[in-house]
């Protein structure tokens, strides 16, 4: 918005330049313009300023804080809700299958990861250790195993970069389709968003202008297409994780919010 008013008042600053001299009265329309864009412009300018010093100082005051959040991923157990155990301690129960967690606020150190079928305490179904580096958020994520392992279940960690951008959507995506083949998303135009995604990978985040997007899924250098979802909403300064999942044997997406409200 702040770039429109600049826009503006150059404009009107050329015209009054123009006419200062040619026609008074419209020297002091094209003044008048210019001096009411530029008011704009500089008040808006302020705004957006402050608003980003704002959000940094928020992230600042976690410096010597990790967050971690966790989601269930794991199509071996679709219909397996969990409870999950940090350090003996429970921080989230009943965890449904496709479903992200709250950040949890963690200090630095090595911390014992427990998972439970819901309700139960006898039987873990993954039991992993996790270091936690200050500064950082991390979404630990509880995935089917590898083949050739004897493991029920296992966790991947995935870094998260939760700094919105100003005016922009930030938007990652994350291949967690068991059993699909590396992926390409577009939009419904054509437009290639993320490129050559294999299961368990994650793509950079990249910023999108806010809007609906069809969002088309295809086999990685293929016209093949494996899936569509149409008007998904990306707002301004959201952090949002695409995240790929396999339920019944169909290819659907979740939307996870990163951002890190304080």
């Amino acid at each position: 918005m702040s770039s429109s008013y600049l826009d503006k008042a150059n404009m009107y600053r050329i015209l009054a330049e123009y006419y200062m001299y040619r026609d008074p009265q419209r020297y002091q329309y094209y003044y008048s313009k210019f001096q009411n864009n530029k008011e704009r412009f500089v008040q808006s300018y302020e705004k957006q300023r402050v608003s980003k010093k704002q959000t940094s100082q928020q992230f600042d005051a976690t410096r010597k804080r990790a967050w971690i959040k966790f989601l269930h991923a794991a199509s071996n157990a679709q219909n397996q809700r969990i409870d999950i155990f940090v350090n003996n301690e429970l921080v989230e129960a009943n965890v449904r299958y496709g479903e992200a967690t709250r950040y949890v606020e963690i200090e630095r150190g090595t911390y014992r990861v427990t998972v439970y079928p819901a309700g139960e305490r006898t039987q873990p179904l993954v039991v992993a250790k996790f270091f936690a580096d200050p500064e950082q958020a991390y979404m630990l994520t509880l995935t089917n195993p590898d083949q050739g392992t004897r493991q029920i279940l296992q966790f991947i960690n995935y870094y998260i970069r939760p700094i919105p951008i100003m005016r922009m959507a930030k938007v990652r995506f994350i291949h967690l389709a068991s059993g699909f083949p590396a992926v390409d998303i577009q939009t419904g135009t054509g437009t290639p968003i993320f490129k050559n995604i294999v299961y368990e990978d994650a793509s950079n985040y990249r910023s999108l202008q806010p809007d609906l997007y069809d969002l088309v899924v295809y086999q990685a250098g293929t016209n093949e297409k494996i899936a569509s979802f149409p008007r998904v909403r990306l707002d301004s300064e959201q952090v949002i994780t695409i995240v790929a999942l396999k339920v019944n044997d169909q290819l659907q997406i979740i939307l996870i919010e990163d951002l890190l409200k304080i």
